[in-house]
């Protein structure tokens, strides 16, 4: 749940429906391009009997300006939706002065405008209850609910709508999406960076849920990126290692390395894993969780998983939310078997096999007899390690 200080700003969750506008209606419209502001406009007509409803409107504060005709796509309501935005909704938003040193293109005299983007993210609890957006231009930030407007018409494949040097990221993130891949790093962490095409060391200053803001070390310049912006090298060098193998038709190996602490890596997020729905499991549950030989990865993995085989994750933290026990239990009696094929070859496994157990047996003096000899099967030991055979037989 968002805390109670932040459901103010927040309206309930429900089906998104876009309202129709008519003649004298107040919208915000496309000045110039994609690229460029929206600004405050009058409807002067709407001519309705065709598809796409075409809009002919007055800008309002340039009158110089004369009317445009345009379709909905380039049109946004004028005030905020009443009810929580969806991921992969198409609308304008505010772009803030201080969430990059850069972001003057932003503004006008300190005045913030509005650009067309996707939301990628919604608000909750990690986020502090703010939108993710991805502005057509490639900047990504965080935005409030009141700074967030509803575009009134977009294509069944919103990527479409989004400017061409955006449209193949977005069209991929939201086909992948809930399953995110980002980088996770803390403050004081140095990585490579790509400005310019080229890698440059950075230094991790802030961290803001799904954003990061880098401060490149060789120039006076620091910038917020989206943690699975392939700009880190991090990221960029997992998914490159991912193609290649994807394109030569190989299972990769995913080694299981000991991470240091201070290292960065690539996590996997799944956005249906809320962070109010953590809870606890006793010891008892974790031992069969452990006996399942489920597979385990500390740089995340659960994207792999589906709703339903999602195991329930022991953590330390704190929590008052609690799962119903029909659900403990069915996550419980999940086996790895019913998890998807690719889970294995991605995260690491290994197959742990259990010989039977002998005692030894005190060693005393005597005169060795047939007695002494116990048959074995040579076959059930083939291919086995020829050092490790002894120890399986007890010697």
């Amino acid at each position: 749940m968002v805390p109670a200080r932040l459901q103010r700003d927040l309206p309930p969750t429900g089906e998104l429906k876009r309202r129709n506008v008519y003649a004298g209606s107040k919208v915000w419209a496309m000045k110039t391009t994609l690229l460029g502001v929206w600004v405050k406009a009058t409807v002067l007509s709407v001519r309705s009997t065709q598809e796409p409803i075409i809009y002919k409107v007055r800008f309002d504060n340039y009158k110089t300006l004369g009317p445009k005709v345009f379709n909905g796509k380039n049109l946004a309501y004028m005030t905020p939706s009443e009810v929580s935005v969806p991921v992969g909704t198409r609308i304008i938003a505010v772009c803030n002065l201080e969430m990059d040193t850069l972001s003057a293109r932003y503004t006008d005299e300190f005045k913030s405008h509005l650009y067309a983007g996707i939301v990628a993210e919604p608000p909750k609890v990690t986020n502090r209850g703010r939108y993710l957006i991805f502005f057509d231009d490639g900047y990504a930030q965080y935005v409030y609910h009141e700074d967030v407007f509803v575009v009134l018409s977009q294509s069944n494949d919103v990527a479409d709508d989004i400017h061409e040097d955006l449209r193949d990221f977005m069209r991929a993130y939201l086909a992948k999406y809930p399953e995110r891949p980002m980088v996770k790093l803390q403050v004081g962490q140095i990585t490579k960076t790509e400005l310019s095409s080229h890698w440059r060391e950075t230094v991790v200053e802030e961290v803001d849920a799904s954003m990061i803001k880098m401060k490149f070390l060789d120039i006076d310049r620091t910038e917020w990126l989206y943690r699975g912006s392939t700009r880190l090298k991090l990221l960029y060098n997992e998914l490159a290692n991912a193609e290649l193998s994807r394109l030569s038709r190989k299972n990769r190996r995913h080694n299981i390395i000991p991470r240091r602490h201070q290292d960065g890596y690539v996590e996997y997020t799944n956005e249906n894993e809320t962070n109010d729905d953590i809870v606890t499991i006793d010891s008892e549950d974790e031992e069969d969780m452990v006996k399942s030989r489920f597979p385990r990865r500390k740089t995340g993995g659960s994207q792999y998983m589906t709703e339903e085989t999602k195991p329930i994750r022991n953590t330390a933290r704190k929590s008052t939310c609690q799962l119903a026990n029909a659900q403990n239990a069915k996550n419980k009696d999940k086996s790895i078997s019913s998890f998807p094929r690719d889970v294995k070859s991605h995260l690491g496994h290994k197959d742990r096999i259990r010989f039977d157990s002998y005692t030894r047996i005190k060693y005393v003096p005597h005169s060795c007899n047939i007695g002494c000899r116990e048959e074995e099967d040579p076959d059930k030991y083939r291919g086995r390690n020829p050092l490790l055979i002894p120890m399986y037989l007890g010697w």
